[in-house]
């Protein structure tokens, strides 16, 4: 959906923290110590052991872990949904508005009340409704 320039839009993001991604360091990898001192051979047969290893049972943990955790996981986001749309409404967790202007430069201001988010949304708009982006994070 473009919106036309000069125009906002309520931002809505459903986990109101930002995913960061884990990056090891290639210097981690290159700096660890061996865990065996083995032959070429000897290594050879453990490395084939325990990649078997890891075949035949990563599968079979994967699957036995997921039965497990599969209540518990249901539960704690059944618990958490209702917490973190109380945060929101309470003002907790800010509402981000995001404005257009008429270059397509998008200019955020943040609110924690909706009734002034709503309002500040449509008076920038001229009216009408007020469109929502989600986003997962």
């Amino acid at each position: 959906m473009a919106l036309p320039s000069g125009s906002a839009f309520l931002l809505v993001r459903v986990f109101p923290w930002r995913v960061r991604p884990r990056v090891m360091k290639a210097s981690t990898l290159r700096d660890a110590d061996p865990m065996f001192d083995l032959t070429d051979v000897g290594g050879f047969l453990v490395g084939l052991g325990l990649w078997i290893l890891i075949l035949v049972a990563a599968p079979v943990l994967v699957v036995v872990f997921a039965a497990l955790l599969l209540p518990v996981e249901v539960t704690l986001v059944v618990l958490l949904v209702p917490v973190v749309v109380l945060a929101r409404l309470a003002g907790v967790v800010p509402w981000v508005i995001v404005i257009v202007d008429g270059a397509g430069h998008e200019r955020v201001e943040r609110t924690r009340n909706l009734l002034r988010v709503v309002r500040r949304v449509r008076a920038i708009n001229g009216g009408g409704r007020v469109p929502v982006r989600w986003r997962w994070s």
